[in-house]
């Protein structure tokens, strides 16, 4: 997921990455719009070319009255939430998350159908930020639940400065 540094309101956008990519599948050469109509980032290189940014994540229902009386399920949302908090971002904020293990297809008559991830171990996906931006990276439950196993993600966060 991601969050305008300046703005935590202004957030990664499906629909506006959707229509001005003019594709619901996205790779090397697209870019990831926020609710604003702004670039948030590009997607340099991709070894996956298939990732999921239809689904939410953990396929909850966020519901303000939810949030407020605890009673949101602890399926991936526990830590999500805890971390958000500390990170300035109020929980109704959410995003959808580009989820890169996952694998989505949309069937002719509109049917969404989750397959086994298509990512292999040494495969990467390199964004690059185009504004000042905060990253929220969670750990792929798709691969949990499809028996893929649990091993860690390895990732990198570089930094360079343009003056």
């Amino acid at each position: 997921m991601l969050y305008n540094q300046h703005d935590m309101t202004d957030v990664l956008s499906n629909s506006v990455t959707f229509a001005q990519e003019g594709s619901i599948y996205l790779t090397a050469g697209n870019r990831l719009w926020s609710s604003r109509g702004d670039v948030m980032a590009e997607i340099v290189s991709d070894d996956i070319a298939c990732h999921d940014f239809l689904l939410s994540w953990s396929y909850i229902s966020l519901d303000q009255e939810d949030l407020l009386m605890g009673s949101i399920k602890p399926v991936c949302t526990e830590g999500l939430l805890t971390e958000m908090v500390k990170q300035g971002i109020n929980p109704p904020t959410i995003t959808t998350p580009f989820n890169i293990f996952k694998n989505i297809k949309v069937e002719d008559v509109g049917t969404i159908v989750e397959l086994p991830s298509v990512s292999e171990a040494g495969d990467t996906l390199v964004l690059q930020a185009v504004m000042d931006i905060k990253l929220m990276l969670l750990t792929p439950a798709s691969k949990m639940r499809s028996g893929q196993g649990s091993d860690s993600i390895g990732y990198s966060v570089e930094s360079s400065l343009v003056v």
